[in-house]
């Protein structure tokens, strides 16, 4: 599958660096990385692999997480900034205050190994507004452009609102070169609004996929999937739920639900399921990705997105572009992508009710997810 997203960021980046491509090397600075899971990581990955080809050199800094694996079958290479483990006991502020000390050695030693003009590219708004004061500190000057991937950060918790506002404040003492937006329905226009009042170019981007194949099911199984993470933004325990009234109302051994995520919640994830006697219709097969997800869209009937913040990501495009029907809350921008009983179907947010009856009508009319399938593609 190819994130169109990336292709564009791409684009962006080289834009700034001002040089000829070939020339150019790009270090990406993520503070998520693998082992972990989510969708930052996953757009990093793919922003690497298509930005590959036309670049000298990228390096991808990212944490000495234990168990970290799989680094060097990446298109970019890993260099791993060790972080004292003591540190992730204390609020994430004081480990990112760190972590920024560790790549500021990392990133000088970089300089004075390459040929040819560095550009940065830091993933998070706030882990990008501190080495930008950092590198205020140095002789070397080397453009920085941040990738915020959540839309509007202001809208997610408390938590995220601080953290912007303190980035907000960093950008008094130094800015970066611009901003990237990732637009995952979530007030990224209004975001990009705010940056450009605080001095910050900015550029938003939308997701995208290449259209994809996907035969016909003739499986007598009706497979409802699910490729998001396991945490409270996605709310996988409300489909849980909804599948539960689901398969009470269909009264079918022959329906399923797929869970092909993982995270902080797969223990109540699990309590749920177990709650509700529907341990055997409900499979937990841990994160996938690439091919994998690939496969699972060909063995499902509908994908769905549970999201009460906006379910404009990566799973519902993805299952879109492949052909497959959606049903997802309406929440956030998620109307604007999806136009309901044309290429997809839009459930109120939060209602888990018409959730399950929306279920029940893909299960009951062939011909219906054929056509919010085909549709969904365009």
């Amino acid at each position: 599958i190819t994130v169109n997203c990336a292709r564009s960021e791409s684009n962006k980046l080289l834009e700034v660096g001002h040089s000829p491509t070939k020339s150019l090397s790009v270090v990406h600075i993520i503070y998520e990385f693998l082992p972990m899971i989510g969708g930052i990581i996953g757009d990093t990955i793919n922003i690497t692999e298509h930005m590959s080809p036309y670049l000298k050199n990228q390096v991808i800094l990212a944490p000495n997480f234990s168990g970290a694996a799989g680094d060097d079958i990446l298109a970019a290479r890993v260099v791993r900034v060790p972080i004292p483990y003591w540190t992730i006991r204390f609020r994430r502020i004081f480990t990112l205050l760190v972590y920024v000390y560790q790549l500021r050695r990392v990133l000088l030693k970089l300089y004075d190994s390459t040929s040819g003009p560095l550009l940065l590219n830091i993933h998070g708004t706030l882990l990008g507004a501190i080495l930008c004061v950092a590198m205020l500190f140095s002789s070397k000057k080397i453009p920085i452009v941040i990738t915020q991937h959540s839309g509007n950060p202001l809208l997610i918790s408390r938590k995220e609102m601080l953290a912007t506002q303190l980035a907000f404040f960093l950008f008094r003492l130094k800015r970066p070169e611009s901003m990237i937006v990732i637009n995952d329905g979530m007030g990224a226009a209004h975001y990009a609004n705010i940056l450009r009042k605080h001095g910050v170019k900015s550029y938003i981007l939308d997701h995208a996929f290449d259209i994809g194949e996907v035969s016909d099911r003739d499986s007598k199984d009706f497979v409802v999937l699910s490729t998001s993470r396991f945490d409270k933004f996605k709310r996988i325990d409300l489909l849980i739920r909804a599948f539960a009234d689901f398969y009470r109302r269909v009264k079918s051994d022959k329906v399923r639900l797929v869970l092909a995520g993982d995270g902080p919640e797969y223990g109540d994830l699990r309590k749920i399921a177990e709650a509700s006697n529907l341990t055997t219709a409900i499979k937990f097969i841990g994160s996938k990705g690439g091919n994998e997800i690939q496969e699972l869209l060909q063995q499902s009937d509908v994908v769905v997105g549970t999201s009460l913040f906006s379910n404009v990501n990566n799973s519902i495009q993805e299952a879109m572009a492949f052909g497959r029907p959606v049903v997802a809350f309406n929440s956030g921008e998620t109307s604007k992508l999806i136009r309901h009983m044309d290429n997809g179907m839009l459930v109120e947010r939060g209602n888990i009710e018409a959730f399950s009856e929306s279920l029940i009508k893909l299960y009951l009319d062939p011909a219906l997810r054929k056509h919010l399938g085909k549709k969904g593609q365009e």
